[in-house]
């Protein structure tokens, strides 16, 4: 049985997440908030802006649907900038199984609470 993963954030580090994930055999959602990136990726079939070059198979799907991607996962990687982290969370939420896997993938420091990832999850 094939894994689906959902993996929230496509700028370099979720993207390379995604893709190491799919090229192990898991079914991978990747989403983000900007509908540019997001037909950017599906009409290149690469990551132009932030990971030239690495082609996106055909188990590593681009979507804007924060729902499908967070209930559809066994495992939610969330790699969105610590800044948008709070945010992502709170509308991802009421989509988020218990059952689900969380890897907290985001890195840095929340500019307004000052915070680091995991205390901001904590919340």
């Amino acid at each position: 049985m094939q894994s689906e993963i959902g993996v929230l954030g496509a700028g370099s580090w979720g993207t390379a997440l995604a893709l190491l994930l799919s090229e192990r055999g898991a079914a991978v959602r990747l989403w983000d908030r900007t509908p540019a990136q997001l037909a950017a990726l599906r009409a290149d079939g690469e990551n132009r802006r932030y990971l030239p070059s690495a082609r996106l198979p055909a188990s590593l799907s681009p979507t804007e649907s924060l729902e499908e991607t967070v209930s559809g996962a066994s495992v939610l990687v969330i790699a969105v900038p610590s800044g948008a982290l709070e945010e992502v969370l709170t509308h991802a939420a009421p989509f988020l199984h218990k059952s689900t896997d969380l890897v907290l993938a985001s890195k840095g420091i929340d500019p307004h609470t000052l915070e680091v990832p995991s205390d901001v999850t904590a919340r």
